[in-house]
Order: C-alpha cells, then structure tokens, then sequence
C-alpha cells in the first residue's frame, strides 16, 4: 500500500513540499496582514487627524496585496533557494 506523503493535494500534484509552504504561508500571511492593515490603517489616519474613511477602501486593499506579494516572494526565495 502507497502511503501518500505530504499531504493529499501534494500526491495528486506531486508538488515540492518547499512551494507548498511557500504558498500556504503566503496565503496565511495575507490573510493576517490584510487584517492588521485594515484594522490599523485607519487607527493610525484617526490619530494623525485625517479622516480614518480614506482608509476603507483602496488603500487598504492596496496595501494588503503588496504585503502578501512580498510575503510570497521572501518565503519562496527562503524556501526554494
């Protein structure tokens, strides 16, 4: 009997478990830092004295995505080499 290592979606796949964390990671990651960005941005507009609106819709979104693109870029280089 074949036992399948890493995972069900890594035997199916047959994907390398380093760019299986790297994309896990990244997308864990996003999901936090989009949270901390949508809940911090507009706490730091408030206390600056500018209206905390400005941050609800692209600028966060904006920002949440870069922060997951770099995320995955420096896992997968740390990961992969």
């Amino acid at each position: 009997m074949v036992r399948p290592r890493g995972g069900v979606a890594m035997s199916v796949w047959a994907v390398p478990l380093a760019l299986a964390l790297a994309l896990g990671g990244a997308v864990g990651g996003g999901m936090i830092s989009a949270a901390l960005v949508g809940v911090g941005l507009p706490v730091l507009l408030a206390r600056l004295g500018w209206d905390s609106r400005l941050a609800a819709g692209p600028m966060v979104r904006v920002l949440a995505d870069a922060v997951s693109v770099l995320l995955y870029f420096l896992l997968a280089r740390w990961l992969l080499g």
